[in-house]
């Protein structure tokens, strides 16, 4: 019997990529990225609901440090990856628990790179876009 843990979310960063390295040496990006449903309810009104995903980068293929150089607040990204989710005891003593999303697969979806005053940035590049990600 075959099996897979996959997840593939298409969304918004909360936060600049947070870099921090392993015991040995290892970078690891950090940041949330947000995805939001929407529909309408019974009497026509629009609703919606926005989910934050944890998402925890190695730097296997250089893709952590792809998240550094290229990635910021606001960007829109296209991640396919593994669901991993880790436990610990609290300091009250229950048990507490976290899932994240490590992503084998990381696009940036950014047309045009923009600076903090929303101007075109000149220092980064655009990535490449595959407009056939399936919706």
């Amino acid at each position: 019997m075959a099996y897979e843990n996959k997840a593939t979310i298409i969304g918004y960063l909360g936060n600049d990529p947070e870099i921090k390295y392993t015991n040995d040496g290892t970078m690891i990006a950090k940041f949330p990225v947000a995805t939001t449903h929407e529909w309408k309810n019974k009497q026509g009104e629009k609703q919606e609901k926005t989910e934050w995903h944890k998402i925890l980068v190695f730097d296997d293929q250089g893709r952590a440090t792809f998240c550094q150089r290229y990635l910021k607040k606001g960007s829109m990204v296209y991640l396919v990856g593994r669901l991993q989710t880790s436990s610990w005891e609290g300091d009250d003593g229950k048990k507490r628990y976290k899932t994240e999303i490590i992503p084998n697969t990381i696009q940036w979806l950014d047309r045009r790179p923009k600076d903090d005053n929303g101007e075109p940035d000149g220092n980064r590049i655009d990535q490449p876009i595959n407009d056939d990600v399936p919706f």
